[in-house]
């Protein structure tokens, strides 16, 4: 049953004109402030400060903390460690290894802006809230010293210069806060190709960031997210809808989609929360089986609720797999 699709084409009761931005100058600005004044992100760059250390200290950068640059002809001096052995068995001379230093931790933040993600019942629109997710993590990375790039998906995929420095944040949030694109576009992007796009822009160590509702999550865009998690560090955040869970306690309501189809909100209430079950039951699933760890946010969510441990499920999540006894645990 399709029933979500048909939840996609309501219209919210405040709906933004694709005229306006998805944050004023003032909204971004007033963002900046409550993050500033949050504990819980004070928290969070003391641990991102103390992980960023050289030495025995834990790096952001798997492996050795180096990139093989090229060898050249041994030196007195040169450590044996270093000694390039295929290199020597193949010309009977001997190699060392030479090592780029490691380089500073770079930042992707994705937000997805395409249709799904203008859905709003509860105090915002799932993009309003993914761009507070945006902003969340681009005033972390200003903080801590760390050039970032943003990237929005709308009927392309629109790469911003890197910014770095004082003014970051603001950057990141006028490069996502453009206008979203028309719902009557034909054209958009599907994750897979966004995920392909964005390979050429990433590099070993980089923080990336996928903030969307991954309506449109495959088998192939599954093995992307898996594989990518070998050279990039990977965090997922996804955007969910109060009405996605379960359709308000109301009677005689009529809903109207983009097809035009009408249905009595009572009338559909129950096959739409054994379809919510299902729905997010496999999205839980197909996770555990590519061994992603997945932020969960409803658009009412206050942003601290992303400082909590990156496996541990919401409350409102095990609660919609309870509804007939189920169980499910991100892994």
């Amino acid at each position: 049953m399709k029933l979500f699709s048909f939840l996609r084409g309501v219209t919210p009761s405040v709906q933004k004109t694709v005229e306006e931005p998805i944050f004023s100058e003032f909204q971004i600005l007033e963002l900046a402030e409550e993050l500033s004044l949050m504990p819980q992100v004070i928290s969070e760059l003391q641990r991102l400060s103390t992980a960023f250390k050289k030495g025995e200290q834990p790096s952001p950068y798997r492996g050795s903390g180096f990139e093989y640059e090229e060898s050249r002809l041994y030196q007195r001096g040169d450590e044996v460690r270093h000694l390039n052995w295929r290199l020597m068995a193949r010309t009977g001379k001997a190699y060392s290894k030479l090592f780029q230093e490691e380089r500073q931790e770079r930042w992707m933040i994705v937000l997805d802006m395409r249709s799904p993600m203008r859905l709003g019942t509860r105090k915002r629109l799932k993009v309003t809230q993914g761009i507070r997710v945006a902003g969340y993590y681009a005033w972390l990375a200003q903080q801590s010293g760390f050039p970032l790039t943003a990237v929005a998906m709308t009927e392309a995929v629109d790469v911003s210069p890197i910014f770095e420095g004082k003014n970051s944040y603001a950057e990141v949030m006028h490069h996502l806060s453009r206008p979203c694109p028309p719902l009557a576009e034909a054209e958009m992007p599907n994750l897979e190709g966004v995920l392909q796009t964005l390979q050429s822009h990433l590099s070993p160590g980089m923080r990336l960031i996928l903030i969307s509702d991954f309506i449109d999550l495959s088998e192939q865009s599954l093995w992307l997210l898996s594989s990518l998690q070998s050279c990039v560090q990977l965090k997922m955040v996804q955007i969910v809808d109060v009405a996605e869970l379960n359709l308000p306690p109301a009677s005689g309501i009529q809903l109207q989609g983009i097809d035009g189809q009408q249905k009595v909100l009572s009338e559909i209430r129950g096959a739409y929360a054994q379809w919510a079950q299902d729905y997010f039951a496999q999205k839980m699933h197909a996770y555990q089986q590519a061994d992603l760890s997945v932020k969960w946010l409803k658009t009412d969510d206050e942003l601290a609720q992303l400082t909590t441990e990156e496996d541990q499920l919401p409350n409102w999540l095990k609660e919609t797999f309870a509804r007939d006894g189920s169980t499910a645990k991100n892994g």
